[in-house]
């Protein structure tokens, strides 16, 4: 049998704000230089309804292109089967986002600025003192694809007439996305940075792939994805049946728009406080007084977004898997009722997590308040980014003291680190139906164990300690 498919799937969306006059908020006329589109800012304020939150830009096409096929022989005793699955993906995805203007309260709430008491502040009288975070991203035209194999061979073999044994074995390879243009990026946490700041090894940094001899994928496939299966069934006695199995199962490919280039991509924030976090700096009549910063794309190599944070998938790709088993017993009972229990577990390795490679040390938290000690920046003339909070004169203590100490963030995402585990009872008591009546009572206890939350529109949660 063989089956050839193509599905799509095409998102339109457009601002009815579309070309709105943004200075005439009172903006600078200059702000609007290196907008994409412009369109009515989003506008968030703490303790109140989003007074604006219209849709951004969007235009985004998916397609699926899949051909299958597959084979059944008998044999004797052996029913054999064996296909191959092939499928294409593509994204073609553009977005705009408006500018976003949020405030949180923190500012007008007290009376101890560093720790403001409950239901003081206000989010309005944030913006209009001029307390306000600015910020407006520039995002790349993003065109990706990746590839999927797949093939597999299965045996179900009638051993006697009461034991049949299937046993199976697959193979997948859902090799990483590459980006038409190479906008994508990698996380690199050895390499040397070009960064030199006396007193300091400094590394780590943005990768790029498609230069200095890399691939164009954003990570190096994981080509090792065997999937063994085995299943029986065994009639113990003519009213009762015992069943079990065993197999492994690979999960898909996770790609974000976090994979997507933060050197092609950039973000361009006002600073809202002095080092201190709250000594406003009152620049929301003017946030941006360098204008809006234009993406450096891959000329900067480890030393692009210096003083920012960054984010990406490590180079390693690992596939997450699932291992599952089952046994469970069968028993036909008078009155055509039937009666069943039975055990499964999986257990889920390599699940995805977002790691903060740039966290403090447990050991670092007895500092106590010394870690937000302004104290001078050894990165002040290195880093000049004006979005930065390296960029200024001083800086907290506890910056100076991360693993990369050049980046106010750096995070893994999906990286596979998560590991999950459930165990369950199940009983079944069904009666089919007969002479008008028909009864079905089933019970679960399970128990489910993690270290890593569910995946939330593309992103996992993150450890709270990255170095458990």
């Amino acid at each position: 049998v063989q089956r050839f498919s193509v599905a799509t799937s095409q998102t339109n969306r457009v601002p009815l704000t579309l070309g709105f006059d943004v200075p005439s908020l009172g903006f600078p006329s200059s702000i609007t230089k290196g907008m994409r589109m412009l369109q009515f800012p989003s506008l968030t304020l703490g303790g109140y309804s989003a007074l604006s939150n219209s849709p951004y830009y969007t235009v985004s096409i998916m397609r699926t292109y899949q051909y299958a096929n597959s084979l059944t022989m008998l044999r004797g005793a052996h029913t054999l089967k064996a296909g191959l699955d092939y499928r294409y993906y593509t994204v073609d995805w553009n977005v705009i986002y408006p500018l976003r203007i949020s405030t949180s309260g923190a500012y007008t709430g007290g009376p101890n600025a560093k720790a403001a008491a409950a239901n003081t502040g206000s989010g309005l009288a944030d913006l209009l003192l001029g307390a306000a975070a600015v910020s407006y991203q520039i995002n790349p035209h993003w065109k990706n694809n990746h590839p999927y194999y797949g093939a597999y061979f299965q045996d179900e073999w009638r051993v006697t007439s009461r034991l049949t044994l299937t046993m199976g074995l697959r193979y997948s390879l859902e090799l990483p996305s590459i980006e038409t243009n190479n906008q994508y990026v990698y996380l690199d946490l050895t390499s040397p940075s070009p960064l030199q700041v006396p007193g300091y090894n400094l590394k780590g940094g943005l990768g790029f792939v498609g230069i200095d001899g890399k691939g164009r994928r954003v990570q190096t496939p994981d080509r090792n994805n065997w999937e063994p299966r085995l299943g029986l069934a065994y009639r113990m006695q003519d009213m009762t049946v015992l069943r079990a199995g065993f197999g492994v199962f690979h999960h898909p490919y996770i790609s974000t728009s976090i994979d997507t280039s933060l050197g092609f991509q950039r973000t361009t924030a006002n600073l809202v406080t002095e080092a201190d976090t709250v000594t406003p700096l009152f620049n929301l009549a003017n946030p941006f007084p360098g204008g809006i910063l234009e993406p450096t794309g891959n000329a900067l190599g480890l030393g692009t977004l210096l003083g920012q944070a960054i984010r990406g998938p490590i180079r390693e790709q690992r596939m997450p898997y699932q291992a599952q088993w089952s046994v469970d017993i069968e028993r036909q009972l008078p009155l055509s009722i039937m009666a069943g229990i039975g055990y499964t577990g999986t257990a889920n390795v390599a699940l995805p997590a977002r790691i903060a490679y740039n966290q403090l040390h447990p050991d670092q938290l007895a500092l106590g308040s010394q870690l937000t000690k302004p104290v001078p920046n050894p990165f002040y003339g290195y880093i000049t980014d004006p979005s930065s909070t390296l960029s200024r004169p001083t800086v907290q203590y506890a910056q100076l003291l991360r693993p990369y100490p050049q980046f106010t963030g750096m995070d893994g995402v999906t990286v596979p680190s998560g590991h999950s585990n459930y165990h369950a009872m199940e009983l079944k008591v069904e009666r089919r139906f007969a002479q008008g009546l028909a009864v079905l009572f089933n019970y679960t206890r399970s128990k489910l164990i993690d270290n890593v939350g569910e995946i939330n529109n593309g992103q996992s949660a993150s450890f709270n300690n990255t170095y458990c």
